[in-house]
């Protein structure tokens, strides 16, 4: 009996494994009912593959160009739930502009009330509202620019330039309210990019005495300083506070930088207003007269270099007071004297009596009669300098020379 029952399970066991051979035999046999009749072609593959992925890949070739303000608008659209807006028409927003032009001359605030409806309803971008923001504030009414930039319509983001505009008008009235300005400004992420810009940020830092926040904008501007294009009235504003608080170290740096960037921009500004002319002489002076007559000399250079303008500027949109009409372009004398005493006092004698003979072929300089003096010292001390070092020269030699 025991011997019958192996035999019989291992039949059992063959003919299972038959039964499964014949079911995976019909299954890629070549009945109408198999899944694939064979293995594709790489040609039959390449085209099955252009087949399915055609409408994906004409799709991705109609977005592939598209902007940044593109993806820009389709981003604000999904934040703001904005319908997508008609093309907006550049000539009937720059006649609407014109309007506001005109309001501004005649002094009509119901012209520029108007001028925005106008704007809402051809679906402008921000630069238009921030045009307007400034033809209110032209006209002395900070509240109806401040109703511009709370009645923006749905999908329409402010700028930096929308919230300096106002930190502007406040700095010289309310200075609590012009740093809830710049805070609103952060907390959207309001990139700074123009000289304006950060003029406005900058003296409202000044106007704060905190010295931190003044440092920290002025390193950001430096990172993009190829996109910010600083201009005289940037660096000047920031050079007068820096002499303001005696920091000569970072106003020195802040002339090299100045220097560079006229050196290597042809376009740069050549004619200085009486503000930044003051600005620049005073700083001259005092860095002579701390330890930096080099920076000083750099600076008085530049100076004679540039020309003052005779008639009222308002370069950058940030008026510098009435400037008188006649200015003299002569320097004064005793800033000469001042950075040959600054070489003096450092010990440069060499470098006070080379500076002293370029500025005596020069025709446009007029120096202080005391100033011979002060070179005649420096030439005394330069050759006392000399025989000294030649003496312990040969001291050397002769305690180098053998026993």
């Amino acid at each position: 009996m025991s011997r019958s029952l192996i035999p019989r399970t291992a039949c059992r066991s063959i003919q299972s494994i038959n039964t499964i051979r014949m079911r995976n035999a019909r299954f890629f046999s070549s009945s109408s009912r198999r899944l694939l009749p064979r293995f594709l072609t790489p040609k039959e593959e390449q085209e099955l593959y252009q087949s399915i992925t055609s409408s994906f890949r004409k799709q991705l070739a109609t977005t592939s160009a598209k902007t940044q303000d593109f993806y820009s608008s389709i981003i604000e659209q999904s934040l703001f739930a904005v319908p997508k807006a008609s093309p907006v028409s550049t000539s009937k927003l720059q006649d609407i502009c014109g309007r506001i032009d005109a309001a501004v001359s005649s002094n009509r605030l119901v012209d520029l009330k108007k001028a925005q409806n106008e704007l809402d309803i051809s679906n402008a971008p921000i630069k238009y509202y921030n045009y307007l923001i400034r033809a209110f504030l032209r006209l002395k009414d900070i509240n109806g620019a401040e109703m511009v930039l709370q009645n923006l319509p749905l999908g329409v983001l402010p700028s930096a330039r929308t919230f300096t505009l106002l930190i502007q008008e406040y700095l010289s009235t309310d200075l609590d309210r012009a740093y809830e300005y710049m805070t609103q400004m952060q907390d959207m992420s309001c990139k700074l990019h123009r000289s304006f810009d950060y003029i406005v940020i900058l003296r409202l830092h000044i106007k704060r005495d905190d010295p931190l926040a003044a440092d920290f904008a002025w390193k950001d501007m430096i990172q993009h300083k190829d996109t910010v294009k600083p201009t005289m009235q940037l660096y000047t504003t920031y050079l007068g506070y820096l002499a303001s608080k005696k920091n000569f170290e970072k106003a020195s740096q802040v002339v090299q930088s100045l220097i560079s960037s006229r050196r290597t921009n042809d376009s740069a500004q050549k004619t200085l207003t009486v503000v930044q002319y003051k600005t620049l002489l005073s700083l001259t002076n005092q860095l002579a007269l701390n330890e930096h007559p080099q920076t000083a000399r750099k600076l008085a250079e530049l100076l004679l270099s540039s020309t003052l303008a005779s008639a009222p500027s308002t370069a950058g949109g940030l008026p510098e007071g009435l400037l008188p009409t006649i200015v003299s372009t002569v320097l004064p004398s005793n800033m000469y004297s001042n950075i040959v005493t600054g070489y003096m006092d450092v010990g440069k004698y060499a470098q006070a009596i080379e500076f002293y003979k370029e500025l005596k072929a020069r025709s446009d300089v007029q120096l202080e009669p005391q100033l011979d003096e002060i070179i005649e010292r420096a030439r005394q001390s330069l050759q006392k300098a000399s025989k000294k070092q030649s003496y312990h020269a040969r001291i050397d030699l002769v305690n180098l020379a053998p026993a």
